[in-house]
């Protein structure tokens, strides 16, 4: 597969995650429709500061010494970050 037709998918394409998988991962978290619903209705306001969540995201993860562990290294962090 090109890097053009892998930028043209899904990420969820890209993993080959089905929307079965998707369920299950959603009852793991006690993610319900509510929840959907809730994060669609902030869509807006979520994509005017999604810069900003994701560097509090990180800054939160990094703080966490067993992920620290994993993505605490400045270029690890900073490849996942670019994605």
């Amino acid at each position: 597969m090109t890097p053009s037709n892998i930028t043209a998918q899904t990420l969820l394409e890209q993993m080959r995650i089905a929307d079965r998988e998707i369920e299950v991962r959603k009852r793991l978290f006690d993610f319900t429709d509510a929840d959907v619903a809730n994060l669609t209705a902030c869509k807006d306001v979520i994509a005017a500061n999604l810069d900003a969540i994701v560097e509090e995201f990180y800054a939160f993860q990094i703080a966490q010494p067993e992920v620290s562990l994993v993505i605490g290294d400045k270029e690890t962090s900073g490849s996942i970050r670019a994605t």
